[in-house]
């Protein structure tokens, strides 16, 4: 009988598993954004042809080098299997949507680990089918996908004391894309919060350094060992905005599309975007000390702070909230409540992306200031980071009984 229970969850699970990747697969047979996916198409086929050397002089590209790989990859079996623009566009999706599909897996890991395999697979089930996730690899063509499930991996690993392979994972996210850095504080704060080793910290020191070596010197072309740095900074400078089109802070001040270096409550957008930016990293900080002896609030706390970080910082645009959906995902495996800001944010985040995708199809690429959709999204937003503000202060934000640092033994009472 034990055996035949089994059976039928294999085969359930099976099932499950089946048909969401059919789902994922057929959504990519959407349109994509074009302004984004004619740049990857354009760049994965040069790739293939010309290699990496001189890529970034040839193209004016601000986004970062890591990512190229996969784009070379798709470019190189497009061009040997002589595929069409189709297909070339359907593979390049097809990297976020496995990275999807990756973060889903890791979620069920996670609950595993708690000893809450069926509700860890329903979350990533349930992250994967999540509409604001889904749009944005599947249908807009973006990969936002693939630094937050290494984000994702970084904490993992941080609850398993494999730190050296943290801080690696953390260094090729930064390199694939640079928005990965808005979680350092809390990378920062799980790698110093165990026991000092001169080991670790030059084995980590290291691995970093080979991974950016590896990851950026073929892209070099005779420029300065940190030439990226320069990339980066070009790279926010492409849209100096107070807000460009992500529905956040900004938005209910009228800064969409407005210079972040004009005045504002007496400074500039951009400054009150930086000291905004500090408090939420010192409130994260603070919250990880005083109550940050848990996985739970590991990931919990690195939702706020992405969520925070998108919320106040200037430039962002419509997309960046990703990496805090998919770590309040985790954080359900803990304290279900928290479905409804997660419901609430997806929404939101959904709301967004399609909003700016339906209206590039009409060549208006930027929002007017204090467009309703914008307005009403923003303050759900504002909401969801006020709940977040409240249970970390409040009783919600437990501190478990943990059976020792960097563990994920611990159950909330």
């Amino acid at each position: 009988m034990k055996n035949r229970v089994s059976s039928v969850k294999g085969w359930l699970i099976g099932l499950v598993v089946g048909v969401t990747v059919i789902v994922r697969y057929l959504l990519t047979l959407l349109p994509s954004y074009q302004v984004d996916m004619g740049g990857y198409s354009a760049w994965s086929l040069y790739l293939a042809q010309a290699g990496f050397d001189g890529f970034y002089q040839t193209f004016h590209v601000v986004y970062a080098p890591a990512y190229m790989y996969l784009l070379w990859l798709t470019g190189k079996i497009t061009t040997l299997f002589s595929l069409s623009m189709e297909t070339h566009v359907l593979l390049i999706k097809l990297w976020a949507v496995l990275s999807d599909l990756v973060g889903g897996y890791l979620i069920y890991l996670i609950g595993k680990r708690l000893g809450k395999a069926k509700l860890g697979f329903i979350l990533g089930t349930a992250y994967v089918l999540n509409p604001a996730i889904f749009f944005n690899s599947s249908v807009w063509g973006q990969f936002d996908s693939i630094p937050a499930t290494m984000l994702l991996g970084v904490i993992y690993f941080f609850t398993l004391e494999r730190s050296v392979t943290a801080v690696i994972l953390f260094a090729l996210a930064v390199l694939t894309k640079p928005q990965s850095a808005m979680v350092f504080p809390v990378v920062l704060y799980l790698f110093f919060q165990t026991p000092f080793s001169w080991r670790k910290l030059i084995s980590s020191f290291l691995g970093g350094l080979a991974t950016y070596t590896a990851v950026t010197l073929p892209f070099a072309a005779g420029r300065s060992f940190l030439w990226i740095i320069d990339l980066y900074l070009t790279s926010g400078g492409d849209y100096p905005y107070a807000t460009a089109n992500g529905f956040n802070f900004w938005t209910l001040c009228g800064g969409q599309a407005v210079h972040d270096s004009l005045p504002f409550w007496g400074l500039t957008y951009a400054t009150w975007s930086l000291i905004f930016l500090a408090a939420v990293a010192l409130f994260s900080v603070w919250a990880l000390w005083k109550k940050g002896g848990s996985p739970q609030m590991w990931y919990f706390t690195t939702y706020f702070l992405s969520l925070g970080v998108f919320f106040f910082g200037s430039r962002m645009h419509e997309r960046y909230m990703f990496p805090a959906l998919l770590f309040l995902t985790v954080a359900l495996l803990w304290d279900r409540r928290l479905w409804l800001p997660l419901v609430a944010l997806s929404l939101c985040m959904l709301v967004n992306q399609w909003y700016v995708y339906e209206l590039a199809k009409k060549n208006q690429f930027w929002l007017a200031n204090y467009d309703p959709v914008a307005m009403v999204t923003a303050i759900v937003t504002l909401l969801a980071v006020g709940h977040g503000v409240y249970y970390l202060l409040s009783n919600h934000a437990r501190h478990l009984v943990v059976n020792e640092v960097g563990t994920d033994k611990g159950v909330a009472r």
